[in-house]
């Protein structure tokens, strides 16, 4: 691919050259994820608007909730694909609140299985 598009071009130039689009699944929702500082630092120094999907926990001090979906959509965005569908971040699209359609490791406490595709049109 890369021989395609040509040596040193960016994200962006790949996400517009190639019409990616992107699918999200469902995914722990916004308000199950509880995230460490770390987690917060490592996105806020990557790019300072991530801050914006991160809110202080409001029961235990020092931990952070993300929201996942959005953080993932403003990341996508930032590399150039801005065609998105599937999880818009509603409690419908949550694994941990939804334990009648998804699997959740944080809620069942047990293993299971996630499938993840790519694939250029």
């Amino acid at each position: 691919l890369e021989d395609e598009l040509g040596q040193g071009q960016g994200q962006a130039s790949l996400a517009s050259q190639t019409s990616l689009l992107a699918w999200l699944g469902p995914c722990i929702g916004p308000s199950a994820f509880e995230v460490g500082p770390e987690v917060v630092q490592l996105f806020t120094q990557r790019n300072p608007l991530n801050q914006a999907f991160f809110s202080p926990h409001p029961r235990m001090k020092g931990k952070w909730i993300a929201n996942l979906p959005k953080l993932v959509q403003h990341e996508l965005m930032n590399s150039g694909v801005t065609r998105q569908w599937g999880n818009d971040g509603s409690s419908d699209w949550c694994t941990v609140s939804r334990p009648d359609l998804y699997f959740s490791h944080r809620r069942d406490q047990k293993t299971g299985r996630f499938a993840a595709s790519i694939w250029l049109e």
